[in-house]
Protein backbone atom coordinates (compact mmCIF):
# COMPACT_ATOMS: atom_id res chain seq x y z
CA UNK A 1 0.00 0.00 0.00
CA UNK A 2 1.05 3.53 -0.76
CA UNK A 3 1.97 6.34 1.38
CA UNK A 4 -1.12 8.53 1.40
CA UNK A 5 -1.04 12.26 2.73
CA UNK A 6 -4.28 13.53 4.26
CA UNK A 7 -4.88 17.44 3.98
CA UNK A 8 -4.39 19.02 6.96
CA UNK A 9 -7.95 20.95 6.69
CA UNK A 10 -9.50 17.89 8.94
CA UNK A 11 -8.22 16.38 11.91
CA UNK A 12 -7.99 12.51 10.52
CA UNK A 13 -6.92 9.21 12.42
CA UNK A 14 -6.65 6.08 10.38
CA UNK A 15 -8.17 2.89 12.06
CA UNK A 16 -7.28 -0.65 11.22
CA UNK A 17 -10.23 -2.60 10.16
CA UNK A 18 -9.85 -5.01 12.41
CA UNK A 19 -10.98 -2.26 14.89
CA UNK A 20 -14.27 -2.36 12.76
CA UNK A 21 -17.11 -3.05 15.52
CA UNK A 22 -15.51 -1.13 18.40
CA UNK A 23 -17.43 1.83 17.77
CA UNK A 24 -14.29 3.72 18.48
CA UNK A 25 -14.55 5.46 14.56
CA UNK A 26 -17.88 6.80 15.91
CA UNK A 27 -16.64 8.20 19.15
CA UNK A 28 -13.71 9.63 17.47
CA UNK A 29 -15.93 11.06 14.97
CA UNK A 30 -17.97 12.99 17.58
CA UNK A 31 -14.56 14.74 18.10
CA UNK A 32 -14.96 16.26 14.78
CA UNK A 33 -12.37 13.80 13.49
CA UNK A 34 -11.97 12.07 9.94
CA UNK A 35 -12.08 8.52 10.81
CA UNK A 36 -9.92 6.25 7.35
CA UNK A 37 -10.44 2.71 7.80
CA UNK A 38 -7.79 0.52 6.26
CA UNK A 39 -6.01 -2.12 6.84
CA UNK A 40 -2.32 -1.52 8.46
CA UNK A 41 0.45 -3.69 9.55
CA UNK A 42 1.68 -1.84 12.51
CA UNK A 43 -0.56 -0.54 15.42
CA UNK A 44 -4.06 0.46 15.56
CA UNK A 45 -4.55 3.97 14.53
CA UNK A 46 -2.08 6.28 13.10
CA UNK A 47 -1.93 9.56 14.04
CA UNK A 48 0.67 11.30 12.16
CA UNK A 49 3.62 10.15 10.27
CA UNK A 50 5.67 9.79 13.57
CA UNK A 51 3.07 8.39 16.02
CA UNK A 52 1.08 5.32 16.12
CA UNK A 53 -1.54 3.43 18.83
CA UNK A 54 -1.70 0.09 20.02
CA UNK A 55 -4.61 -0.12 21.67
CA UNK A 56 -5.48 -3.25 24.10
CA UNK A 57 -8.33 -4.05 26.96
CA UNK A 58 -7.51 -5.16 29.95
CA UNK A 59 -8.39 -8.23 28.65
CA UNK A 60 -6.81 -8.64 25.30
CA UNK A 61 -3.48 -7.03 26.98
CA UNK A 62 -3.27 -9.79 29.49
CA UNK A 63 -4.33 -12.20 26.71
CA UNK A 64 -1.36 -11.02 24.78
CA UNK A 65 1.56 -11.59 27.37
CA UNK A 66 0.25 -14.98 27.52
CA UNK A 67 0.09 -15.95 24.13
CA UNK A 68 3.96 -14.02 23.78
CA UNK A 69 2.08 -11.52 20.98
CA UNK A 70 2.50 -8.05 23.10
CA UNK A 71 6.44 -7.67 22.41
CA UNK A 72 6.33 -9.02 18.42
CA UNK A 73 3.64 -5.81 18.27
CA UNK A 74 5.96 -3.43 20.59
CA UNK A 75 8.53 -4.49 18.85
CA UNK A 76 7.49 -3.59 14.94
CA UNK A 77 5.52 -0.40 16.66
CA UNK A 78 8.70 1.02 17.59
CA UNK A 79 10.75 -0.23 14.69
CA UNK A 80 7.89 1.30 12.51
CA UNK A 81 6.86 4.53 14.65
CA UNK A 82 9.25 7.77 16.66
CA UNK A 83 6.75 7.82 19.31
CA UNK A 84 4.42 4.69 19.33
CA UNK A 85 2.10 4.45 22.30
CA UNK A 86 0.13 2.04 24.14
CA UNK A 87 -3.03 2.61 25.90
CA UNK A 88 -4.25 0.15 28.08
CA UNK A 89 -7.60 0.52 28.02
CA UNK A 90 -10.24 -0.77 31.48
CA UNK A 91 -9.75 -1.89 34.98
CA UNK A 92 -9.07 -5.05 36.50
CA UNK A 93 -5.76 -5.45 35.60
CA UNK A 94 -4.33 -7.54 38.60
CA UNK A 95 -7.51 -8.75 39.45
CA UNK A 96 -8.81 -10.20 36.06
CA UNK A 97 -5.54 -12.18 35.83
CA UNK A 98 -4.41 -15.69 37.62
CA UNK A 99 -0.90 -13.94 36.56
CA UNK A 100 0.98 -12.83 39.77
CA UNK A 101 0.65 -9.13 39.76
CA UNK A 102 5.13 -8.95 39.69
CA UNK A 103 4.77 -10.43 36.63
CA UNK A 104 2.41 -7.92 35.36
CA UNK A 105 4.31 -5.32 37.17
CA UNK A 106 7.28 -6.73 34.64
CA UNK A 107 5.56 -6.35 31.66
CA UNK A 108 4.95 -3.09 31.72
CA UNK A 109 8.53 -2.16 33.23
CA UNK A 110 10.15 -3.63 30.22
CA UNK A 111 7.26 -2.01 28.21
CA UNK A 112 8.44 1.02 29.42
CA UNK A 113 12.41 0.60 30.25
CA UNK A 114 13.19 -1.86 27.07
CA UNK A 115 10.86 -0.55 24.82
CA UNK A 116 10.56 3.15 25.50
CA UNK A 117 6.76 2.94 24.42
CA UNK A 118 5.38 5.42 26.70
CA UNK A 119 1.50 3.58 28.20
CA UNK A 120 -1.33 5.46 28.67
CA UNK A 121 -4.08 3.93 30.76
CA UNK A 122 -8.06 5.03 29.92
CA UNK A 123 -11.38 3.91 31.83
CA UNK A 124 -13.34 3.13 28.53
CA UNK A 125 -13.79 3.89 24.62
CA UNK A 126 -14.35 7.45 25.37
CA UNK A 127 -11.74 8.33 27.21
CA UNK A 128 -9.55 6.47 24.53
CA UNK A 129 -11.41 8.48 21.92
CA UNK A 130 -10.83 11.71 23.38
CA UNK A 131 -7.31 11.25 24.03
CA UNK A 132 -6.04 9.73 20.50
CA UNK A 133 -8.43 12.71 19.06
CA UNK A 134 -5.83 14.93 20.96
CA UNK A 135 -3.06 13.39 20.71
CA UNK A 136 -3.90 13.64 16.60
CA UNK A 137 -4.66 17.13 16.63
CA UNK A 138 -1.42 18.31 18.72
CA UNK A 139 0.61 16.15 15.63
CA UNK A 140 -1.59 17.48 13.13
CA UNK A 141 -2.05 20.56 13.46
CA UNK A 142 0.55 22.24 15.55
CA UNK A 143 3.46 19.78 15.05
CA UNK A 144 2.62 20.22 11.09
CA UNK A 145 3.09 16.29 10.65
CA UNK A 146 1.36 14.79 8.16
CA UNK A 147 -0.51 11.32 9.23
CA UNK A 148 1.14 8.27 6.57
CA UNK A 149 -0.37 4.83 6.15
CA UNK A 150 2.60 2.90 6.15
CA UNK A 151 4.39 4.46 8.72
CA UNK A 152 8.41 4.66 8.36
CA UNK A 153 9.18 0.55 7.84
CA UNK A 154 12.51 0.27 8.53
CA UNK A 155 14.35 -2.11 6.15
CA UNK A 156 16.48 -4.65 6.37
CA UNK A 157 17.46 -6.35 2.82
CA UNK A 158 17.86 -4.65 -0.63
CA UNK A 159 14.88 -6.42 -1.81
CA UNK A 160 12.88 -5.07 1.56
CA UNK A 161 13.83 -1.57 0.49
CA UNK A 162 13.46 -2.10 -2.86
CA UNK A 163 9.88 -3.02 -2.26
CA UNK A 164 9.26 -0.14 0.32
CA UNK A 165 10.65 2.12 -2.35
CA UNK A 166 8.24 0.91 -5.05
CA UNK A 167 5.09 0.69 -2.67
CA UNK A 168 5.65 4.86 -2.30
CA UNK A 169 4.96 5.39 -5.18
CA UNK A 170 1.59 6.23 -6.45
CA UNK A 171 -0.98 3.51 -7.95
CA UNK A 172 1.09 1.36 -6.68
Amino acid sequence: MGQIIIPAEKISIVMDSREIGTNMDKLLESYGARVITRSIEVGDYILSDRVAIERKTTEDFLNSIKDGRLFDQLKELSRNFDSPVLILEGNGLFSLSKMHPNSIRGVIASILTDYKIPMLHTTGSEETAAQMFWIAKREQEDEKKSISIRGKKKTETMKEKQEYLLAGLPNV
